[in-house]
């Protein structure tokens, strides 16, 4: 599960959640969908794409801390443009709600990468738990088994990250920490 994926992805679970947004047009739910896959997948891996064409990244993997800060860079104003963009648009408040904390914990991600490398990854999928929880406080919303998933997707991501030795312990737990705090502070305050 690839960081930048996460928005789209819990579009998909708001859509089918049980909640409001879930009996929305499929018309609007497409729209919808292309303004966060434009903001936060196309332009970010297009970004990454150009980075590493005039070789200011070694590699689109980004193994090393400091390569991630011009892209974390550029996603976060990416990110923040989608915020804008929905906070002009009436009724989209928990997709709001997404994105701005999508928003700051790509910031704190930046941050900490000027001095240790945090798992992204984890961010991810820590904010995707962290929503699915939120989403319990949501009238209707049936998300059993998208949390049970996402519990077990996130173990077998930083069981991979581990493996795959991209990562320390602290880095993968502290990139989980970051996403469900923040995706949690966010809904819940």
């Amino acid at each position: 599960m690839h960081p930048v994926a996460m928005p789209c992805l819990l579009m998909l679970v708001l859509f089918n959640s049980g909640t409001l947004m879930s009996f929305y047009p499929l018309s609007l739910k497409l729209k919808l969908f292309l303004i966060i896959a434009v903001s936060t997948l196309v332009l970010p891996l297009f970004m990454v794409l150009v980075l590493f064409w005039l070789k200011l990244v070694n590699s689109v993997q980004m193994h090393y801390h400091r390569e991630r800060i011009i892209p974390y860079l550029f996603s976060l104003i990416f990110y923040s443009s989608a915020v804008f963009v929905l906070t002009n648009l009436k009724g989209l408040e928990v997709l709001k709600l997404i994105m701005v904390a999508a928003s700051i914990s790509l910031l704190i991600t930046l941050t900490v990468s000027f001095f240790w490398k945090i798992s992204a990854h984890m961010v991810g999928m820590g904010g995707a738990t962290g929503f699915i929880l939120a989403l319990y406080f949501m009238p209707r919303a049936e998300v059993h088994v998208f949390l049970l998933l996402a519990v077990f997707l996130s173990g077998a991501v930083g069981s991979s990250r581990l493996t795959l030795q991209e990562h320390s312990p602290l880095q993968v737990y502290t990139g989980y920490a970051v996403g469900l705090v923040t995706m949690l502070a966010v809904f819940l305050i």
